[in-house]
């Protein structure tokens, strides 16, 4: 069995650092003293093709195999993009997206899979039991904001978190 990346997966790494290094790194620092998620950043790495990387190609996903996404994640960290924009980044195509992928029904996926595409939005992954969370989270809804729809898959349950927070 032969480990070495393909020349075709270095070179994507390369195309994401340089990305990464020229659009998402100078927006890293505001967003750091801000306190702020950078959603600008989030959409330059849609328009980028980074989410819905792994997601299969018959949902609206590139189809990339799990070696490939997990260098450009790296890259996307190396060229300097800010932590949260990294882990959301990791949360949305792993927990979230292969989540779905391995245990969604049919249906569940083709509602699902375009609705984490860059135009649509993106979900949260949350464990609504304490016992089952590593940690104690709290979730309260923005006074606007009068319904969260929220989409249970057994024990675990996804949260939208896009624009509109009634897209499910």
């Amino acid at each position: 069995m032969d480990f070495r990346f393909t020349d075709e997966q270095k070179a994507f790494k390369e195309q994401v650092l340089k990305f990464s290094q020229k659009e998402l790194a100078p927006l890293a620092e505001e967003a750091d003293w801000r306190g702020e998620f950078c959603w600008d950043a989030w959409k330059k790495m849609g328009a980028f093709g980074l989410l819905g990387l792994t997601y299969p190609e018959e949902y609206g996903g590139s189809g990339a195999d799990v070696v490939t996404a997990c260098l450009a994640g790296e890259a996307v960290a190396q060229g300097g993009a800010e932590g949260g924009l990294c882990l959301s980044w990791g949360a949305h195509t792993y927990l979230c997206g292969d989540t779905i992928l391995t245990h969604g029904t049919e249906e569940q996926k083709k509602n699902m899979f375009p609705k984490l595409l860059p135009e649509n939005g993106w979900v949260q992954w949350v464990l609504p039991n304490r016992a089952l969370a590593p940690t104690r989270l709290r979730f309260a809804p923005r006074p606007q904001e009068k319904e969260i729809p929220i989409f249970s898959m057994g024990q675990r349950c996804l949260l939208p978190m896009g624009r509109s927070p009634t897209f499910w």
